[in-house]
């Protein structure tokens, strides 16, 4: 096996891995993966999640703002900053990181819906509930954002 392929495996198990819900492992191949290619931002926004999957708030908010020093156009990194920012009640930087998600993915039903949870933290109603109605509006059987526009 060479070493790209080795590389991409590396890659794709870490992503399978995190899928499964086997974080800690998930973020040891991506580690892996990362150490020779330190400039793979999609690498490291999965590696972000994992670590916010894992309640690690400060390393997966630190591994999302590399990700998008290296492509400040991955959707997927700010998504998991703002949801970060939101677990951490930082609610105006949240709504801040989420603005962007889903300003370069306007069909990201679940940016809008985390968008909504940073709005209903600062105690804007009228603007959550703007979000949870976007996010009905792309995937009218989020039942989650139905529940929460109650």
């Amino acid at each position: 096996m060479t070493n790209d392929s080795t590389d991409k495996a590396l890659y794709d198990q870490g992503r399978k891995l995190y899928k499964l819900g086997r974080y800690e492992v998930a973020i040891a191949k991506f580690d892996k993966h990362l150490a020779r290619h330190p400039d793979d931002a999609e690498a490291w926004a999965y590696r972000g999640h994992a670590l916010s999957a894992l309640e690690m708030l400060p390393e997966s908010l630190e591994t999302f703002d590399r990700a998008i020093r290296i492509k400040s156009k991955l959707e997927t990194a700010w998504h998991g900053k703002g949801v970060v920012l939101t677990k951490l009640e930082r609610y105006k930087d949240a709504v801040q990181a989420l603005d962007r998600a889903t300003t370069l993915e306007r069909q990201d039903y679940r940016a809008w819906y985390n968008k909504g949870h940073a709005y209903v933290g600062m105690g804007r109603h009228k603007d959550a509930i703007a979000c949870f109605d976007k996010a009905v509006e792309i995937k009218p059987e989020n039942y989650h954002a139905w529940y929460n526009k109650g």
